[in-house]
């Protein structure tokens, strides 16, 4: 089996996609915000071919969730950068994509929280990033 280098950062949807992929390398932190997440790890990651980012669920303002998702971008360096389409901010989310034309996943299902993928959606976000 061929070993690919990859790392999932953010929050719990993070975690969960983290569970399904077993060769990538997890950051995340339940219930983390954007700025939380800048503070806690640091906004510069240059040692993944395959970056996947799980942030602005737990965000506030739309503002402030734009301007860490920029300071996080400006400080990657990796060949794919994926990030996951929260359902809150989401629209804030596409933008940065966009901007850096990165790829983007949302989840096929959300869990009855109206936040979470399901398990099947977990499973299938890790798959498609790592197969």
């Amino acid at each position: 089996m061929m070993s690919i280098d990859c790392t999932i950062i953010g929050d719990s949807i993070a975690v969960g996609v983290g569970a399904f992929a077993p060769r990538c390398h997890v950051m995340a932190q339940v219930g983390i915000s954007s700025p939380a997440f800048i503070q806690k790890y640091g906004s510069t990651f240059t040692t993944s071919e395959i970056l996947v980012i799980s942030l602005g669920s737990n965000d506030g303002a739309e503002g402030i969730t734009r301007a860490s998702l920029l300071l996080l971008r400006k400080g990657i360096k990796a060949k794919y950068v994926w990030w996951i389409l929260p359902q809150h901010n989401h629209e804030v989310v596409v933008a940065v994509a966009a901007q850096y034309g990165d790829l983007t996943l949302a989840p096929s299902k959300v869990s009855k929280d109206g936040v979470h993928p399901t398990v099947d959606a977990y499973k299938e976000m890790a798959h498609k990033i790592a197969p």
